[in-house]
C-alpha cells in the first residue's frame, strides 16, 4: 500500500497545508487533486432586499479570487518539487462545500487539510468534521504553525486497542514504514493490561520491518494533553490516532480527545474514524 492519489484542501486562510502536502506527495511520488475553497457570504434574509444587487456578487467574486490565489500558491510550491496538481475552485455555501469535500475525499488514498481555527464562519471545523467522519478515508491534519516539510524521524501512534485506532494504524502504514522510529503510546488509567497492548502492537509492527517501541504515559490532565505534551518533549514529527465522535440529536460531535488534539496540536496528526 502507498499513497498515490492525495486530496489537498485549501480552506480559507490556509497557509501551512500547501507546502507540507507538496513535500508529502513528493515523498510518495503521488499526484494531488487540490481544492481551493471559496465560501459564499451568508446574509439574514431581511437584509438582502435592502442591499445593492452587486454587493453579494462582489463578495462572491472576492472569495473566489482568494481561493484561486491559494490554489496558485500551492501549484507553484508543488511544481518546485515536481508534484503534479489537478486544481480547481470549489465555491458555495459552507454546508454545501462541506458535503462536497466529504464526498470527494472518499476517492483518494489520503486527504490533507490544515488545522481548523476557532472561527466556524471560515468553514475549517465543519470541513474537518465532515471529511473525518463521513469520508471513510484517512485525514492528515497540518497545524497552522507548521513551517517545515514532512519529516518522519519520530512518529507517535496513540493506541488504545479500539477499532478506530486500528483503522488509523492501517491507514498510516505507508508513513510508518518510512519512519525512523515509531513509538506506541497509551495513556495510563491504572489497568495492568494497558502496557501489554502497546507491546503487542509494537511486536506486530516490528514484523513489518518497522523500528518500534512501546511506552505508557502518565495522565497529565487529559488524554490529548498527555499525548501532545509527550510529543513536544520528544520532538515527534507526526501523531497517528483514531478520530472519535458521538451522535447527539443527529449531529456528530467530536470526542474529547479528538477535539483536544485538533485545538492544541503542534505537529501533523493522521486521524481515521
Amino acid at each position: 500500500m502507498s499513497y498515490k492519489e492525495i486530496f489537498v484542501v485549501l480552506s480559507p486562510e490556509a497557509k501551512a497545508v500547501g507546502p507540507y502536502a507538496a513535500s508529502l506527495a513528493r515523498a510518495f511520488d503521488a499526484s494531488t487533486r487540490a481544492a481551493g475553497i471559496a465560501i459564499d457570504p451568508t446574509m439574514p434574509s431581511y437584509v438582502i432586499p435592502e442591499m445593492p444587487s452587486d454587493v453579494l456578487e462582489q463578495a462572491r467574486a472576492a472569495s473566489r479570487e482568494e481561493a484561486q490565489a491559494r490554489l496558485a500558491s500551492y501549484e507553484a510550491k508543488a511544481g518546485e518539487v515536481g508534484v503534479h496538481v489537478d486544481g480547481f475552485v470549489l465555491q458555495g455555501m459552507m454546508d454545501r462545500c462541506a458535503g462536497q469535500l466529504e464526498r470527494m475525499a472518499r476517492y483518494y488514498d489520503l486527504t490533507v487539510v490544515e488545522q481548523p481555527g476557532s472561527d466556524r464562519e471560515k468553514g475549517g471545523p465543519l470541513f474537518v468534521e465532515a471529511m473525518l467522519f463521513g469520508s471513510g478515508r484517512p485525514l492528515l491534519i497540518v497545524p497552522y504553525i507548521q513551517r517545515a516539510p514532512m519529516k518522519l524521524d519520530h512518529v507517535i501512534v496513540a493506541w488504545d486497542e479500539s477499532a478506530t485506532a486500528a483503522k488509523a494504524v492501517t491507514a498510516a502504514m505507508p508513513l510508518l514504514k518510512q519512519a525512523g522510529t515509531v513509538e506506541i503510546v497509551g495513556v495510563s488509567t491504572g489497568a495492568e493490561a494497558e502496557r501489554e497492548r502497546g507491546e503487542r502492537l509494537a511486536k506486530v509492527l516490528s514484523g513489518h520491518g518497522i523500528k518500534t517501541k512501546a511506552r505508557m504515559l502518565t495522565n497529565v490532565g487529559s488524554v490529548s494533553d498527555s499525548i501532545l505534551s509527550h510529543a513536544a518533549d520528544n520532538g515527534a514529527d507526526l501523531i497517528v490516532m483514531g478520530g472519535y465522535g458521538h451522535s447527539r440529536m443527529r449531529e456528530l460531535v467530536l470526542g474529547g480527545a479528538t477535539r483536544g488534539i485538533l485545538e492544541s496540536m503542534t505537529v501533523p496528526v493522521l486521524m481515521m474514524h
